[in-house]
């Protein structure tokens, strides 16, 4: 998984990357927040976003979403990555060490999912079918979104793979028979507080995904009149044991959720509420959400497909095993749904961002963890060893694919994330900067990526759209915008 990455890191950074590398370089020198509403000067310096340098002062803005992964980058990794002294780094240097911390982010997801992989391969027979779940998890690893998305500066891969990643390890612990109903409560717990400490939609649709299930299992019970009918195996499917399973793995979701909640609410609340506005305004600019469905679907096709399938093999495996699912593995079950809720979720807003889809790296992780975890059920099914050769087989056919189209994405020198040249971008970033030494007062319409690369440079970003950089407020007359 980590060889996949590895060729990409020198790549440039392009559009709001510059913006999350300053997060871990640091170095402000600060000059005002634009916002009406300020937090602790220590805010400010590690949780805030660069928006401009000006005459040598940094401009910061809040987020408008939960401050939380902000304050994680600011507070907890920025002091790792000063150790290498970015500052005396070369251009590709300087790329390789701000994509080689996020890659760090990630990989504790990767160490999640490879040890959940480990779990799943000692309840399957030996020989090939234990290199099933290794298998599987390169597969959805190779995908070229999930490669870009895990060495992008951006929340969304680093800190999507590495909670949810972990998240999905803890909900597989929760659903093991052996474990006591206190360390099931404490694993669903954990969970919970994961999915609040990024993005809003995190909690949201998992609050969805146990409600569905709860309210679709209640309906089951009635309509099969009771556990007397209900039955796998000649024992009773839903006994009073695996309601109070269930029931403690609910409780401890929604009490880690409500803590996690209620932490990144109290470290800025203006700011964590803005991301439901955010939310809410993306859905109200949006007159047909079944066309706006359709088309994001066909958009987005090229990078989803892996996702797609494993989707494809999640529902195959959750209808051939439902039974389980909803009794004694209600805590898998959770999984499936609730990377079908994001994806749905995602793909209903037609939010199109930066043309690079990284918010789809959570329902990737979630489906892949549910797919790991079927495995044993699903081989349990299949008495013929060739078919599970040709289950493998075709599992390996996908991999090798999926690095092939890395393969051309390098050769042909293409960005693994935000569609651009990264070549021409390089070569912009420079011309912008020999700009600035010879008019010290000319302020350039740049991305954010330049603050990092030529720290001193006069700029604005392009993230506030032309109209609100002619409108700025130069530092005095002799200052004028470049467009």
């Amino acid at each position: 998984m980590l060889a996949l990455r590895l060729p990409f890191l020198s790549q440039t950074l392009l559009g709001e990357e510059g913006t999350h590398a300053m997060l871990v370089i640091g170095g402000y020198e600060l000059h005002f927040d634009p916002s009406s509403q300020r937090n602790a000067q220590g805010q400010d310096e590690h949780c805030l976003l660069i928006v401009a340098q000006l005459a040598g002062l940094d401009v910061v803005a809040r987020p408008g979403r939960s401050l939380m992964p902000y304050c994680i980058l600011g507070y907890g990794v920025r002091p790792l990555v000063q150790v290498f002294h970015p500052q005396n780094l070369s251009f590709d240097e300087k790329s390789v060490l701000v994509r080689s911390a996020f890659l760090a982010i990630s990989i504790f997801g990767m160490i999640a999912l490879t040890f959940l992989a480990y779990l799943v391969s000692l309840r399957l027979s030996t020989g090939l079918a234990r290199w099933a779940p290794y298998l599987i998890l390169l597969f959805a690893t190779s995908s070229p979104l999930i490669v870009g998305a895990t060495i992008q500066p951006q929340l969304d891969g680093a800190f999507g793979f590495a909670f949810l990643g972990t998240a999905s390890l803890l909900l597989y612990g929760a659903s093991r028979p052996n474990i006591s109903k206190v360390m099931r409560i404490l694993f669903a717990f954990g969970c919970g507080i994961l999915a609040t400490l990024c993005k809003n939609e995190w909690p949201i649709a998992l609050l969805a995904s146990i409600l569905g299930l709860l309210f679709l299992r209640l309906g089951l019970l009635v309509v099969l009149h009771g556990r007397a009918k209900f039955r796998i195996n000649s024992s009773p499917m839903m006994s009073l044991e695996e309601g109070s399973q269930v029931s403690g793995l609910v409780l401890g979701l929604f009490g880690g959720m409500a803590a996690g909640i209620t932490l990144c609410y109290w470290l800025s609340p203006s700011d964590y509420m803005a991301g439901f506005s955010l939310m809410q305004g993306i859905q109200d600019s949006r007159k047909s959400h079944w066309k706006i469905f359709a088309k994001s679907v066909w958009f987005n096709a090229p990078l989803l497909k892996t996702l797609f399938i494993l989707l494809a093999m999640g529902l195959v495996m959750a209808l051939s095993n439902w039974r389980r699912l909803l009794s004694t593995q209600f805590s898998l079950a959770i999984l499936w749904v609730w990377a079908c809720v994001m994806t749905i979720g995602f793909l209903q807003s037609g939010w199109g961002g930066d043309g690079f889809p990284r918010y789809f790296v959570t329902p990737f992780v979630l489906a892949a963890a549910f797919v790991l975890s079927q495995l044993p059920a699903f081989f349990g099914m299949w008495e013929s060893r060739l078919r599970v050769q040709l289950f493998l087989g075709v599992i390996f056919i996908l991999t090798i694919l999926n690095i092939t189209q890395l393969v051309f994405i390098f050769a042909l020198k293409q960005s693994i994330t935000v569609p651009a040249d990264p070549q021409s971008t390089k070569e912009a970033l420079i011309g912008a900067s020999q700009l600035y030494l010879r008019d010290q007062f000319g302020v350039v319409f740049h991305h954010s990526s330049l603050r990092y690369y030529f720290p001193g440079t006069n700029f604005i970003s392009q993230a506030i759209g032309e109209e609100g950089a002619k409108q700025w407020k130069l530092p005095d007359e002799r200052y004028h915008m470049v467009f």
